[in-house]
């Protein structure tokens, strides 16, 4: 089986669930009558939202697997997303669907059934799940918390899974015949095998690479290099990979971040980039110094620009990173045109091209495109057009803010290329 259908299949496995889930329980296709209709389709929302949840946790275990099937960690925490959506939307219409049978009686009574008040262990149980996910989801979509709060919330999402497991199986409208309850126990399997393997065995398992920061050099006040070198082994990353990392001594915050690995020429050392874009990057340029203990945990990333068709790169502000790591490790002989287009918003920003400049190490074969938006430059397809006319022919690779990325790619696709030629990933999703 192909790469790309291992993606198919772990994407549609889901729907596969819960399609032969209504097919098998037959109990749901005798009966008639108001009451009988509700019970069914109410069931399947619940079902469907279920096997989603249970699905979406698999999709967070960082699996090495899944990334290389699916493209890049970022495409399988969307698909995740895409997942916790889904399900939700499934969780509010069974809520709904089985509360109809109240409406009858008025609209507190309708209501009224979405509470834990009920004399059915089983009924309370979904309402505490149902309540609880509705507050964890709205607070997710909406981003009503920092990240580093977020994420503690987030982490309940397993403790809310189990409850919704308990509801379903001591309820006897979902206990249906052998096969669709194996379907249930098959999904539950997953779920909870995900949850027990990220939240307690991941650390074990999976140890992060340990480096100390060497040196730390301001490229202007909100850009910072950073040189790394290893203590305990060296992480084995190709270039345009990247890290989540955590500085011990960063007092302020335990959250891990991800950044762009670039070799520094020293075997043991590396590179990134970090500028300022938010609270913990601010403290983080503030107060960074050498000889902090940093823990790399990776690598993630699947963009490779080792073909050798013709190139275009478009970076936007600290996107520049990816292509920074690719030109460290690029060949003087490497035979490909490559054409950089650098997006920016002020104009102490282009400093960084004097990173690149150093590394590409003058290599006339890499031509360098700016629009910074204090200048009132702003980069479009047609910027791409004139000065690629093959763009056609040419691999695209991008890296920098979603509306950037989104727009350009909506733009080129509109003029006929192809989209298997544009690849990026998107760091706006962690």
């Amino acid at each position: 089986m192909k790469k790309s259908s291992y993606s198919q299949f772990v994407k549609a496995l889901p729907w596969i669930l819960i399609v032969f889930w209504i097919i098998f329980n037959r109990r749901f296709w005798h009966g008639k009558g108001f009451f009988h209709q509700i019970n069914f389709v109410g069931s399947v929302f619940g079902v469907a939202s279920f096997i989603f949840f249970s699905n979406s946790l698999f999709l967070i275990t960082k699996w090495k697997k899944l990334e290389d099937w699916m493209g890049g960690l970022d495409k399988v925490f969307q698909y995740h997303q895409f997942l916790g959506k889904v399900g939700f939307g499934c969780l509010l219409l069974h809520v709904f669907t089985f509360a109809s049978k109240w409406a009858p009686e008025g609209v507190a009574s309708y209501f009224l059934y979405m509470l834990p008040v009920h004399h059915r262990l089983s009924v309370n149980l979904g309402s505490y799940a149902f309540l609880s996910t509705t507050l964890i989801l709205t607070i997710t979509i909406f981003k009503l918390l920092p990240y580093h709060i977020w994420k503690r919330v987030h982490q309940w999402m397993s403790v809310v899974y189990m409850v919704s497991f308990l509801h379903f199986f001591l309820s006897y409208k979902t206990s249906g015949g052998v096969l669709s309850t194996t379907i249930l126990y098959f999904a539950a399997l997953i779920g909870f095998g995900s949850a027990i393997y990220k939240q307690l065995i991941f650390k074990f398992l999976v140890k992060p690479f340990q480096y100390k920061v060497v040196k730390v050099e301001a490229l202007n006040n909100t850009l910072m290099k950073i040189t790394l070198q290893a203590k305990n082994g060296v992480i084995p990353f190709f270039p345009g990979q990247y890290a989540f990392i955590h500085f011990e001594e960063a007092n302020f915050s335990e959250e891990q971040h991800p950044y762009t690995l670039a070799r520094n020429g020293q075997h043991n050392e590396l590179l990134i980039y970090v500028k300022n874009r938010g609270d913990y990057t601010k403290a983080l340029l503030e107060s960074l110094r050498p000889n902090w203990r940093a823990f790399l945990h990776g690598p993630h990333g699947r963009l490779d620009y080792s073909c050798h068709q013709n190139q275009i790169w478009i970076a936007g502000g600290i996107g520049i990173a990816l292509f920074l790591s690719w030109v460290h490790s690029l060949k003087s002989n490497h035979g490909k045109t490559i054409d950089l287009f650098f997006c920016c918003h002020k104009r102490a920003d282009l400093v960084v091209l004097e990173e690149f400049k150093a590394s590409k190490n003058a290599n006339s074969k890499i031509q360098i495109f700016t629009f910074c938006s204090e200048d009132n430059k702003r980069l479009s397809s047609a910027e791409i057009v004139k000065e690629c006319p093959d763009y056609k022919d040419r691999k695209i690779f991008m890296c920098g803010p979603k509306k950037l990325t989104y727009d350009i790619r909506k733009q080129l696709i509109a003029l006929s290329v192809r989209k298997n030629n544009i690849e990026y990933e998107d760091f706006n999703f962690f």
